[in-house]
């Protein structure tokens, strides 16, 4: 997850700065500087810590990048110059700028896939109104949007099931975000859900907060 830390403003959500950076035509060298940072700590954190093979790293990816011609073969450097595997990395692309996509897209797409990076959709129902572009992504998992994880037992509950229903009939793993209670942590296992993060579980944190065994320092 990338934040921004402001000495004068603190935290600095990437709700903020990403939609920005995409507005005024700057994320595309933002999104390097984001994959080379989190590959490099990533690099770090492997060689001291004892991972298991399906530990993955997921880098958020805009697809105003992933509509560059070259983005694939960027990537894959920044990936070897790291020594990282492909098949430890994945690609978050967000549901809800799905739009703005020109032809270069789904190459890229398919580069990566071709290597082993896994592709997922991020905040997935946020857009779901066109799920043929859902189906030529052929995402390799989806996370569900904290918003509708967080009124599942509200009127999001039915959009909840339906994407859950989807997954299951393609076969796709899901992982929700947002879950901050163990009510609504029950429910998404009732619905199949193996996968979650949220503050139930644990904030954002630095690479430097798990020990060498990959488990979380305790304060």
């Amino acid at each position: 997850l990338c934040r921004w830390v402001s000495a004068e403003r603190g935290i600095i959500s990437p709700l903020k700065f990403i939609t920005i950076a995409e507005d005024i035509g700057f994320i595309n060298e933002l999104g390097y500087q984001i994959i080379k940072t989190a590959m490099g700590e990533f690099r770090h954190f492997s060689q001291r810590a004892s991972l298991k093979d399906d530990f993955l790293l997921h880098i958020n990816v805009s697809p105003w990048q992933l509509n560059e011609p070259h983005f694939h073969e960027c990537f894959t450097t920044i990936m070897k110059e790291n020594g990282l595997k492909a098949n430890s990395l994945c690609v978050e692309i967000t549901e809800t700028v799905i739009e703005r996509i020109n032809e270069h897209f789904y190459l890229n797409i398919e580069q990566l896939r071709k290597q082993g990076v896994r592709i997922s959709i991020d905040d997935f129902g946020t857009g779901l109104s066109n799920l043929k572009r859902f189906y030529e992504i052929n995402p390799d998992s989806i996370k569900v949007d904290s918003q509708f994880t967080g009124d599942i037992f509200g009127t999001a509950g039915k959009i909840v099931r339906i994407i859950f229903d989807l997954a299951r009939y393609n076969r796709i793993p899901v992982i929700a975000e947002g879950v901050e209670s163990e009510d609504v942590a029950r429910e998404l296992i009732k619905l199949g859900c193996v996968q979650a993060q949220g503050y139930l579980y644990q904030k954002p944190m630095p690479f430097s907060a798990w020990d060498k065994s990959g488990k979380l320092v305790k304060e």
